[in-house]
C-alpha cells in the first residue's frame, strides 16, 4: 500500500474505534463529521469492512438526526453531508433531492431572518459552495452580492481584525473561485492584503492559495509583491500549525495543485499527525479542528484525483 494510504489507513481505523467518545450530533463537533470522514475514507480503499461500518453508523445518525430538522444549524449539516455525498456518488436517491430543497428553504430563511443569517454565516458559505451546482446561478450570484457586502462591513467593524472570522473571508473566497467571480472581490481581497502587508492581520497559508488562484485567474490588480513569493508550506508547517490549519494548508495545495507534491512524506506520516490532535477528546476526532477533518480533506483528494471528477475541488470543500 503506498505510503499515504497506509497513513490514511491507520487513522481510519484509530478514528473507527475511538468515535463512540463523541456525544455530539453536529458536523464540526460530532458524530456526523465522523461519520461523513469514514465514509469518505472507505472509498479511498474499497475495504467493504470499513465500508459497512461506515455505512451502518450514517443509517444511525440520520436516523437520529432527521427528527431534530427544526433546529437550523443541524438541518444546514444534514445537507451538507448528503450533498458532498452525492457529489461523489457515494448516496444516491430521494434523499438527495430532499436535502437540495432542504438546502433551498435555509438560504429562503437566511434572506428573512438577520438572526439566523448572522448566527450561521460560516455555514450558509458553505451551503451555497455545495449547492451552487444545483440551483440557478441567479440566486448563488444573489446571495453571493449580500454576503459580500457583509463581509466588507464586518472587516470594517472589526478593526480589520480577521483573527475571530478569517475562515468565513476563506470560504467566501473559494465561493468567488467556483463562480468565476474574482473581479466582485477585487476590493475585499486588496483590503485584507493591505492589512497583512502592514502587520495588522496575518493571512493563513491556506488562504493565499486561493487569492493567488483569483490573482492568476483573473488579472486582478493586487499588491501581491511581497506577499506570494515565500514558500508557504515550509513556512505553515514551521510556525503554529496545527491539525485544522494543517488539514486546510493539504487540501489547498491539492486544490492549486491537483498534487500534493509540496508535503514531504514526514509531514503527513501517521506520527506528525498523531502530534498535532488536540488533547481535549471531544476536539481530538472531531471534524472542526480534530482527525476527521484531516482523513475527510486527504480522503477528498484522492476520491477527485483518483474518479477524475470534472467539478472544481473547492466544490467539494466542507
Amino acid at each position: 500500500m503506498p505510503p499515504l494510504k497506509e497513513t490514511l489507513s491507520k487513522l481510519s481505523t484509530y478514528l473507527l474505534l475511538n468515535h463512540q467518545s463523541v456525544d455530539n450530533l453536529s458536523l464540526n463537533d460530532g458524530k456526523l463529521g465522523i461519520s461523513l470522514a469514514l465514509l469518505l475514507s472507505s472509498r479511498v480503499f474499497d475495504d467493504k469492512c470499513l465500508i459497512q461500518c461506515a455505512e451502518e453508523l450514517w443509517d444511525s445518525l440520520i436516523k437520529e438526526a432527521i427528527p431534530m430538522l427544526s433546529s437550523a444549524e443541524l438541518r444546514i449539516d444534514i445537507i451538507r453531508s448528503i450533498l458532498i455525498l452525492k457529489k461523489l456518488d457515494i448516496l444516491k436517491g430521494d434523499i438527495t433531492d430532499y436535502a437540495i430543497n432542504w438546502g433551498i428553504d435555509c438560504l429562503k430563511v437566511c434572506k428573512s431572518s438577520t438572526d439566523f443569517a448572522n448566527n450561521c454565516f460560516g455555514d450558509i458559505i458553505s451551503l451555497l459552495i455545495i449547492l451552487s451546482e444545483y440551483i440557478p446561478r441567479s440566486i448563488v450570484a444573489d446571495f453571493f452580492s449580500i454576503l459580500l457586502d457583509t463581509l466588507l462591513r464586518l472587516l470594517e467593524t472589526r478593526h480589520m481584525n480577521l483573527s475571530t472570522g478569517a475562515e468565513e473571508y476563506e470560504k467566501f473566497l473559494m465561493l468567488a473561485r467556483i463562480l468565476h467571480m474574482g473581479k466582485e472581490c477585487e476590493d475585499l481581497i486588496h483590503s485584507i492584503i493591505l492589512l497583512h502587508n502592514s502587520g495588522k492581520i496575518c493571512i493563513e497559508t491556506s488562504m493565499l492559495y486561493i487569492i493567488k488562484e483569483l490573482y492568476d485567474t483573473k488579472k486582478l490588480q493586487l499588491p501581491i509583491d511581497n506577499l506570494l513569493n515565500s514558500d508557504y508550506i515550509e513556512h505553515s508547517i514551521k510556525y503554529c500549525i496545527n491539525l485544522r490549519d494543517f488539514s486546510n494548508l493539504l487540501y489547498q495545495e491539492y486544490c492549486a495543485s491537483r498534487e500534493l507534491s509540496g508535503f514531504t512524506m514526514d509531514c503527513i506520516s501517521t506520527k506528525f499527525i498523531v502530534e498535532l490532535l488536540p488533547t481535549n477528546t471531544q476536539e481530538r476526532f472531531c471534524y472542526k479542528g480534530g482527525l476527521s477533518r484531516y482523513i475527510a480533506l486527504l480522503s477528498l483528494c484522492m476520491l477527485h484525483r483518483e474518479t477524475k471528477m470534472d467539478i472544481h475541488p473547492y466544490s467539494l470543500y466542507i
